[in-house]
């Protein structure tokens, strides 16, 4: 999770990773899709978690 935006937000994921590992930055069109996905993903599993405690 993020908490600056813009200019200082390169820097905060920098100081996030683990040293050695040069890659690219997903754009901000990818980030958004990409936080999306994992949102979408994380519903998902609830629901399922939820139908099995129902059942068991």
């Amino acid at each position: 999770m993020d908490f600056t935006k813009g200019k200082r937000r390169q820097y905060e994921r920098l100081m996030k990773e683990k040293p050695g590992f040069a890659r690219s930055r997903p754009s901000e069109e990818e980030e958004q899709r990409l936080r999306r996905q994992a949102r979408e993903a994380e519903c998902e599993q609830k629901k399922r978690d939820y139908k099995t405690n129902r059942e068991g």
